[in-house]
């Protein structure tokens, strides 16, 4: 909705342009209605709601991705963990035991 103002001046000839029954003043609303464009509207609507829900699905997706890796990434620790625990017990020279 739009609202709208003029004013103005308006006279036949010059001397008569600053009296005061030459002033003009208006004022209006404008307002506009997509009335006839509701199918364009629609189509509009349904593409944005169809760019949504990709972008959800390739969020979600990219979501899915980071977690994976980072379950990969902390089990990986625990095997080198494991691995490297076990390797420095069997380097360890065993003692033999003291009476």
């Amino acid at each position: 909705m739009n609202l709208t103002a003029f004013a103005g001046l308006q006279s036949i000839g010059l001397s008569q342009l600053f009296q005061a029954s030459d002033r003009i003043v208006g004022a209006g609303p404008a307002l506009h209605l997509p009335v006839f464009n509701r199918g364009a509207l629609r189509s509009t609507l349904q593409s944005q709601q169809a760019q949504l829900d990709q972008s959800v699905g390739e969020y979600n997706q990219t979501l899915l991705d980071a977690v994976r890796e980072v379950a990969d990434v902390i089990a990986n620790g625990a095997r080198s963990s494991a691995r490297a625990k076990s390797s420095r017990s069997r380097s360890r020279p065993r003692s033999a035991p003291t009476s």
